[in-house]
């Protein structure tokens, strides 16, 4: 690619892509189970252009998620 070339990535049809899931408009949560995701999900973007906030929303889902699991009878 040429310098200073702007390259955009289309993360929605990455995030659907027939060819890295099985069934790309469902949500199956066993897919996120082992980990091994790598970068076929980035819900925060990568690189320069990451969300900013993305590790705070990270760390207040797993607060969030503690409290729910620690007042849950």
């Amino acid at each position: 690619m040429p310098r200073d070339t702007i390259l955009l990535v289309n993360a929605w049809a990455i995030h659907r892509d027939a060819k890295a899931w099985d069934d790309p408009t469902r949500f199956k949560r066993e897919r996120f189970e082992g980990g091994e995701v790598g970068h076929k999900l980035m819900p925060f973007g990568l690189g320069m252009r990451a969300c900013p906030g993305a590790g705070m929303a990270q760390r207040v889902l797993g607060l969030a998620l503690r409290s729910l699991i620690q007042c849950f009878e």
